[in-house]
């Protein structure tokens, strides 16, 4: 049986004074208590302390479900205790990346998004939203959802505009948009306007933010 120590927010003291004590008492005996040096306690493992560590293990193990459990105690019960930033985080990292190994990039996505939301400054972030996001929009392409691929890229650009994905299927866009452009022109000198009609509309389809475009 273990019982909470009554410590003061749930914090140890820094530079105890010499004569300071911590007031215990036995679980089979509560009716006593012992009086003792802060000085002579080697070291106090607080319990959330215990539940972090086992969160974090469980997500070096790759137990995320069991990890979250863990996680959502702690962020509703001792939301400000230290190492928690880092231990969440890492989990919703990892939990990503194995999402994305199992080509599950949607699930993939919404951990990333949960994660910038909480911490917007993680390092690896950008990269790893990038490629979420350019597995998703390969898989909108191909379904010929090209408007559900635009809103991903445009919603990773307002995040990180100069992320390496925003860039590749921006510069793809307006480089198929360019072509059925310049087509559409020949077609309009040639006096052949339905064919012209018909590529410009493509274009708009495909990246109407083109310059010369509309």
């Amino acid at each position: 049986e273990l019982k909470i120590l009554p410590l003061p927010q749930r914090s140890l003291p820094a530079n105890p004074r010499p004569n300071e004590k911590l007031i215990v008492k036995l679980v089979d005996d509560p009716a006593t208590e012992y009086e003792v040096l802060w000085r002579d306690i080697q070291e106090v493992r607080l319990f959330e302390q215990l539940v972090l560590a086992e969160a974090n293990a469980l997500v070096q193990q790759q137990q995320f479900d069991a990890a979250y459990d863990y996680f959502q105690f702690l962020l509703r019960y001792h939301a400000g205790m230290p190492g928690l930033r880092e231990g969440f985080g890492e989990y919703l990292y990892q939990d990503a990346g194995h999402w994305i190994q199992r080509g599950k990039y949607e699930n993939a996505l919404a951990l990333l998004n949960e994660l910038y939301a909480r911490y917007p400054d993680w390092p690896a972030l950008p990269g790893a939203l990038g490629t979420a996001v350019d597995h998703l929009v390969q898989v909108y392409e191909g379904r010929g959802d090209h408007t559900s691929a635009v809103k991903l890229v445009d919603a990773l650009a307002a995040r990180f505009p100069t992320q390496d994905t925003v860039r590749k299927w921006e510069s793809a866009w307006s480089g198929e948009a360019s072509r059925l452009m310049e087509s559409a022109r020949a077609h309009m000198a040639a006096g052949e306007f339905r064919l012209a009609h018909e590529e410009g509309t493509r274009a708009m389809g495909v990246w109407p933010r083109l310059a010369g475009l509309q």
